[in-house]
């Protein structure tokens, strides 16, 4: 549908697009000067004052070169990546069951349960309750704790 390009329309969109860049701008710059200050030298950065937009003095990527060489931080990945893996899977299927159920009319208790499911979704019992039932279920310090 095309809409008609009329004078307050056209000063809307000016100010949509000012304003969007803006907030742009806002979000980028901070992250430009962690990228820019990360790569610079660490006594530079000590001494400078200010927003970083460039590589103080000489590039330095000396510290990358140590992060990416920590074995401990490649673990982490793989676990974080087995984690996301097993969680979206064993939430698809269960979705995916619960939604056929839910999609059948001749289900005798679907808006009770609909409504059940609906509520845990919004609220939860909190830290407390859900440590003690993975407690009672065994599952502190395993992986099933968290999927």
């Amino acid at each position: 549908m095309k809409y008609k390009m009329t004078p307050g329309r056209a000063i809307f969109l000016v100010f949509a697009v000012i304003l969007l860049l803006a907030i742009a701008l806002v979000c980028f710059v901070p992250l430009w000067h962690v990228i820019m200050t990360s790569i610079s030298n660490p006594t530079e950065v000590n001494i400078h004052k200010g927003l970083a937009l460039l590589p103080l003095k000489n590039v330095d990527i000396h510290a990358y070169e140590i992060i990416l060489g920590y074995q401990k931080l490649w673990k982490g990945y793989a676990y974080t990546l087995l984690y996301i893996a097993l969680s979206c899977a064993f939430t698809g299927v269960l979705t995916v069951m619960a939604g056929f159920v839910f999609s059948r009319r001749r289900f005798r208790y679907r808006n009770k349960y609909m409504m059940i499911i609906s509520f845990t979704m919004l609220f939860n019992g909190g830290m407390i309750p859900t440590y003690i039932i993975i407690q009672y279920l065994g599952m502190v310090d395993t992986i099933w704790a968290l999927v």
